[in-house]
């Protein structure tokens, strides 16, 4: 059974709701009520019906100081005041025997427990989410730059493109400049040899 306190906490058994005492009728283990507990001395209306020596529902309490002589033992007084590391302390509340202390120990575990699977759960949800989540922007950023690359590659081809048309078009220009130099120089020596043609033909003629 763990502790409902700090873990390394100096105690003292007369502050723990584990300590009890065996009920002669009901052969059970009763609370010790605070007003018993707090002086140790004999009680009719406790001790009658009470084995007069301390119990503790864990077994925590030491072999030697479990040899006690019963109701007003300042030997058992000075036991259960004495401060003591233990791990099993559940801090007395009153009107609950030792057993409903331990009951309410186990619970409270058992919500822990539960709270730290929960926990554990939520954290690993929240891994696994991350993980997904940078898995996806991987994703995205490898398309964005897959689409990006092929923008460039697109971009660069249209410039080729344009670059292409560009050179070919100056160079059908270039071609089609030529071309009508060459028109009008061939017209312009045929009209020269048709001019000197002529004038021979009229010189012949006379």
């Amino acid at each position: 059974m763990s502790d409902s306190t700090a873990p390394a906490a100096r105690v003292k058994c007369v502050d723990c709701g584990l300590l009890g005492a065996r009920n002669y009728n009901a052969g059970q283990l009763d609370e010790i009520p605070e007003k018993v507990r707090r002086v140790w001395e004999p009680n009719p209306n406790f001790w009658d019906r009470h084995d007069g020596r301390v119990v503790c529902l864990a077994g925590a309490l030491p072999e030697s100081d479990r040899l006690q002589e019963g109701p007003g033992n300042k030997r058992t007084l000075e036991v259960i005041n004495e401060s003591r590391v233990c791990g099993s302390f559940a801090a007395y509340r009153e009107t609950l025997t030792p057993k409903e202390h331990a009951e309410m120990i186990d619970l409270q575990e058992e919500r822990k427990r539960r709270e730290d699977s929960r926990k554990e759960d939520q954290a690993f949800q929240e891994r696994i989410l991350e993980k997904e989540l940078a898995f996806q922007e991987r994703v995205q950023e490898g398309n964005r730059a897959f689409q990006q690359g092929l923008l460039e590659k697109l971009v660069s081809w249209q410039n080729r493109q344009r670059n292409e048309d560009a050179a070919r078009q100056k160079e059908q220009g270039r071609a089609a400049r030529a071309w009508n130099l060459k028109m009008v120089l061939l017209a312009a020596a045929c009209g020269i040899i048709g001019t000197i043609l002529g004038a021979w033909l009229r010189g012949g003629l006379k």
